[in-house]
């Protein structure tokens, strides 16, 4: 298949990302190694929490900084677009290839997203598949299965700008933040195709 358009995430963002991910590295190892201080130290030992936790902190950080060094060197792409389809990865979790005749329908829509911190509205891709089910299915067991949990929590919420809620077999969003400045035209480029393909 001939690659029409690719979408990588800019450098320099994974490399500032990294840096913070270092810096706490090091400010969790001092407060839990180094740091002295009469508050800290109890007959001159360190709280054991406060080793576990900033030893654990350690960890995680030096993961996000290994994962994220590996993304600025390779910058991987977050959206390939094809002739006979596409495939996203803009949040992490790839979408697998999708067949366009697969789609119903592609909508440019600005999202009112109800999550754990508030309300707030966003641009996207609303990309309408013809059986969501069938699509679902083709998931990994544990991205098929947090999906369905998500659904049944009923805690995210999707609606469009007339406040119009998304059914039960939500399509697939492609943020627009994640296209930059190449947004419209990607965006002008997958209706173009939806359309010719669903026809």
């Amino acid at each position: 298949m001939q690659v029409l358009k690719e979408i990588k995430y800019n450098r320099v963002s994974y490399l500032v990302v990294s840096f913070f991910a270092l810096l706490l590295c090091f400010l969790f190892v001092w407060v839990g190694y180094f740091f002295e201080s009469d508050d800290f130290l109890v007959d001159q030992q360190r709280p054991l929490g406060l080793v576990i936790g900033c030893t654990l902190g350690a960890i995680f950080c030096s993961v996000l900084f290994t994962l994220w060094m590996r993304s600025f060197f390779i910058n991987p792409v977050i959206l390939s677009i094809y002739e006979e389809g596409f495939e996203a990865n803009t949040n992490g979790v790839s979408t697998g290839f999708v067949n366009w005749d697969d789609v119903s329908s592609v909508k440019e829509i600005t999202m009112r997203v109800t999550g754990g911190t508030g309300t707030r509205k966003e641009s996207a891709i609303a990309i309408y598949l013809k059986n969501a089910d069938e699509y679902l299915k083709k998931q990994s067991a544990p991205i098929g299965l947090l999906m369905k949990l998500a659904k049944r929590t009923g805690k995210y919420k999707f609606r469009d700008t007339d406040n119009n809620e998304f059914g039960d077999d939500l399509p697939i969003f492609i943020e627009r933040a994640a296209l930059g400045r190449e947004a419209d035209e990607t965006i002008q480029l997958m209706l173009k195709l939806s359309r010719s393909n669903t026809k």
